[in-house]
């Protein structure tokens, strides 16, 4: 589990470099994501489970609304420096600005929001997945 979950908060490695929803958002490090753990002998399933749990971070990215340019994510990298967001997003932005008075509240209701939307979500595939 600690495994899919820091391959999923991985794409945000670029906030370190100040390049947020580039290289490390998009399909091009999806499939490298997916090389390094056929390369470290892992078995498929592993491969699998982890390129999807990291493949999910630039998934709900793309979900969500982008406030600040380049508007969404650089996600067809290396075929393509252009950046997409849906059409319909879904998800609010966090803020960072922790100096705005409505920071906290702010990020409070997005975190629960995200947590009501994606955690029905996964209970209800939990449900339909339990054996009867």
């Amino acid at each position: 589990m600690l495994l899919f979950a820091g391959l999923a908060c991985l794409p945000d490695v670029d906030f370190l470099f100040g390049t947020h929803a580039t290289y490390t958002h998009s399909v091009g490090a999806i499939m490298i994501v997916a090389v390094a753990l056929a390369l470290a002998g892992r078995p498929w399933t592993l491969v699998l489970a982890g390129t999807l749990a990291y493949a999910s971070h630039p998934f709900l990215d793309w979900l969500g609304r982008d406030t600040s340019p380049p508007l969404g994510i650089m996600v067809l990298w290396p075929f393509s420096t252009e950046h997409y967001m849906s059409p319909v997003p879904i998800i609010e932005p966090v803020s960072r600005r922790y100096w705005w008075p409505n920071f906290w509240s702010h990020n409070l209701k997005v975190v629960t929001s995200e947590i009501l939307v994606f955690g029905g979500l996964a209970l209800a595939v939990h449900r339909w997945r339990r054996p009867s």
